[in-house]
């Protein structure tokens, strides 16, 4: 692809073969590349009328003009398929936009570069302390790094900026459900499904706070939620099985496990859990 100051000085040249000059924004280039009628300059002066001592010189505007785009385009696409490269575009070209780097530090953990993306929430909480999200992603990396007081500081101040965000909520959960504390995991998990109804995972997690303390009728209840706004949702399917089979449902069971199977037959722990099932009932 020839870089773009080559091809705009191929333009400007090929162009400047024309008698007159006018902008290369007035020029009819849709009109000039599909129907290749119009002569640019006649059109730009109103004549209308093909000027046959330059018409020679038309397919060297067409295809700077092609070029140019197209080579444009190419870069751009570039930047924007990498979501890296978009974002960090984006912090370079404008270093005051604070949500920039909290999405470019998402990226990143995406990315399993988990270090560069808990520097770039730094960098958008220096920029906006009120960043709800940046707050929510560094309690997210604290926790993983097992600094629970840093993450829990981190989920409040998020929960007191944006309290009508479930995420924050679920993520606290997650960090008592981890601890073993799940009725205080339950109360949060209860939070982010009131807010969020429609969130999949807020429902699988409150499910598992509720099996973890012996409700099971509240966990399957849950667990179905969670399978019918995420059909794809093997997880919950498991676990599904998993209560069944402790009620001695095992046909329930089967299916359950059999559902989670299929929709991701390299999970282990389902095979496993359906096989066992398919021996017990024999």
């Amino acid at each position: 692809m020839l870089p773009l100051a080559l091809l705009a000085v191929f333009l400007r040249t090929s162009i400047n073969l024309y008698k007159g000059s006018c902008s290369l924004a007035s020029l009819p280039i849709l009109n000039r590349i599909i129907l290749l009628e119009t002569d640019p300059v006649d059109s730009c002066l109103g004549t209308g009328v093909k000027n046959r001592s330059t018409s020679r010189s038309h397919p060297l505007v067409v295809l700077g003009i092609i070029l140019l785009l197209l080579s444009s385009a190419f870069m751009r696409n570039a930047v924007w398929r990498d979501g890296i490269a978009l974002w960090s575009d984006v912090v370079a070209k404008s270093p005051q936009k604070c949500r920039a780097y909290n999405n470019l530090g998402e990226v990143y953990v995406r990315d399993k570069r988990n270090e560069d993306g808990m520097a770039q929430f730094l960098i958008a909480l220096s920029c906006d302390p009120n960043h709800a999200e940046a707050h929510n992603n560094l309690g997210n990396e604290y926790r993983r790094r097992g600094q629970q007081d840093l993450a829990i500081a981190h989920y409040m101040a998020a929960i007191r900026i944006k309290p009508s965000d479930g995420a924050a909520y679920n993520n606290t959960g997650t960090l008592y459900f981890d601890a073993g504390a799940f009725e205080k995991a339950s109360e949060y998990y209860q939070a982010a499904v009131s807010l969020t109804p429609d969130q999949s995972e807020f429902h699988y997690n409150l499910g598992r706070t509720f099996r973890m303390q012996g409700m099971v009728s509240a966990a399957k209840r849950e667990y179905q939620e969670a399978v019918r706004l995420q059909p794809d949702y093997f997880q919950a399917y498991n676990s599904l099985g998993t209560l069944s089979e402790t009620n001695k449902e095992l046909d329930e069971a089967t299916y359950y496990y059999s559902r989670a199977v299929a929709i991701n037959p390299l999970d282990p722990i389902s095979r496993r859990n359906l096989d066992r099932v398919l021996q017990t009932g024999r």
